[in-house]
């Protein structure tokens, strides 16, 4: 029968007591009271029935983690040793390739200049520390992934300091070697452009390019003059004795504009993809050499046998019939060194 009390007036009537400031200050004091112990009782039982919880949640984590150092170090160990040691045998293959074999299958100018830096000493010690400049760094990761797969530093102080300081001299000694051997490397390849220690070379821009001659041991000086655009991009001054297209990928064939170049004496076209060759070349009567190795070739113009001065044509690589062979070999000299697979 007597209404719910409901507003704080009401509550404090209920209960006898007057609404003053001090009586509302009283019981919020005391309901604070009950909240705190409330909450010291209850907070230890509820973190003791978690706590299991989460322990068991970190262990598990604890053990995915171990289990991915793990894997990454099994992984990344095992790639260094497999890495360092699959390079070490590639790089004994390929010294012992170019020590030892013949190189036919190299570039023409790699063939020179390998045997040039081979028919020295300087040479050989340039090779040879080379050879160790490379070895050292592959060496180095082989020890580094077994120390990660065997969990143990198999680096020490005095191994990681003899290591370091025979890859320095290594590098010194190769750089330096290589310098001096440099000239007579370059020498060997353009014997003609080579003069008193400087090396003959032009730039061209296009058909009326710019040619830089610093040819017989005289001051640089540059010389206009008209070029010849015997390939797409590819322009060489009128006046060239020596043109050289080896192992650029260049497919088709060259510009008839290359009987324009009436005193070449060397064309070297080796290693291309060449398809055909043009019928303008031979009009090259000053040519004495004539490399169209590893090409694509199936025929060759029978105006090559105009060229009475040609000593040597290298023909290997390629698939020229036998009746285009014998045609040209009837009207060149006797002379002539022809190179055929």
């Amino acid at each position: 029968m007597v209404p719910k009390a409901q507003t704080t007036t009401e509550k404090y009537a209920m209960r006898g007591e007057k609404v003053t400031l001090r009586e509302i200050t009283q019981r919020v004091k005391k309901n604070l009271a009950k909240v705190d112990t409330a909450d010291k009782v209850t907070a230890p039982g509820t973190w003791a029935g978690l706590r299991p919880t989460f322990v068991k949640l970190f262990d598990v984590f604890g053990v995915l983690a171990r289990g991915v150092i793990h894997i990454l170090r099994y992984t990344i160990g095992l790639a260094f040793v497999l890495g360092g040691a699959l390079g070490m045998a590639g790089m004994v293959i390929a010294y012992s390739v170019v020590l030892l074999s013949d190189k036919v299958l190299f570039p023409q100018d790699a063939q020179v200049a390998l045997d040039t830096m081979l028919g020295s000493g300087l040479g050989m010690v340039a090779i040879l520390s080379s050879f160790v400049m490379m070895i050292v760094p592959l060496q180095v990761l082989v020890i580094i992934g077994a120390s990660m797969l065997g969990k143990r530093n198999y680096f020490s102080v005095k191994k990681a300091v003899s290591l370091a300081v025979v890859w320095i001299v290594a590098v010194i000694v190769a750089f330096t070697a290589s310098a001096l051997q440099l000239e007579q490397v370059m020498q060997k390849l353009n014997p003609e452009g080579f003069t008193k220690g400087q090396y003959e070379f032009q730039i061209n821009v296009d058909d009326h390019g710019i040619t830089l001659d610093t040819g017989n041991g005289s001051e640089p000086r540059i010389l206009l003059g008209n070029t010849v655009a015997i390939y797409e991009g590819y322009s060489f001054g009128a006046e060239s004795t020596v043109v050289t297209l080896a192992n650029m990928g260049l497919t088709g064939s060259l510009k008839g504009e290359i009987r324009h170049m009436e005193n070449l004496i060397e064309l070297d076209l080796s290693y291309n993809d060449f398809t055909g060759l043009p019928a303008e070349v031979g009009q090259l009567q000053n040519l004495e050499s004539l490399n169209l190795s590893y090409n694509q070739l199936t025929g060759l113009p029978q105006e090559l046998g105009n060229l009475q001065n040609l000593s040597v044509l290298d023909l290997r690589g390629n698939d020229v019939s036998e009746y285009d062979l014998n045609i040209i070999r009837a009207q060149l000299p006797d002379s002539v060194v022809i190179y055929i697979d």
